[in-house]
């Protein structure tokens, strides 16, 4: 692991702090991180917790079910991480694998039916079409 300090947020330090590195990157939302893991040596690990904070602050607002929808799916996924934990890794990843991946396959497919009844314009979770 790996933490450096800028005394400024310009998105050119993790470029230069990161040249010539292969493997996962695991980063905030900082929008310095963009484009780094779109192609070449670096692997996203995205973060959960970024995402579910997106949905929260919709669903704070008690206007979409959607949001609400996505907080659930996002707890069960949560859950199997408190089952895998302190199990030796081959087994996490098998776990992981078995059971997140088809929630994840139906949170994708229920984002991508619904995204596409949504309006383009205002926020997106809260903006039904027809």
């Amino acid at each position: 692991m790996l933490h450096r300090y800028n005394l400024d947020r310009k998105s050119d330090h993790p470029r230069l702090h990161l040249a010539g590195f292969t493997g996962v990157l695991h980063a905030d939302s900082y929008n310095g991180f963009d484009g780094l893991h779109d192609s070449g040596p670096v692997v996203e690990a995205a973060c959960w917790a970024h995402v579910r904070r997106k949905f929260f602050g919709v669903h704070a607002n008690g206007t979409s079910p959607l949001a609400s929808e996505a907080l659930t799916r996002i707890q069960a996924l949560y859950a199997i991480e408190v089952a895998v934990r302190g199990r030796p890794p081959d087994e996490r990843r098998h776990m992981r694998q078995s059971r997140a991946g088809p929630l994840l396959a139906q949170m994708r497919f229920g984002l991508d039916t619904a995204l596409r009844r949504l309006s383009g314009r205002g926020d997106r979770l809260c903006s039904p079409v027809g």
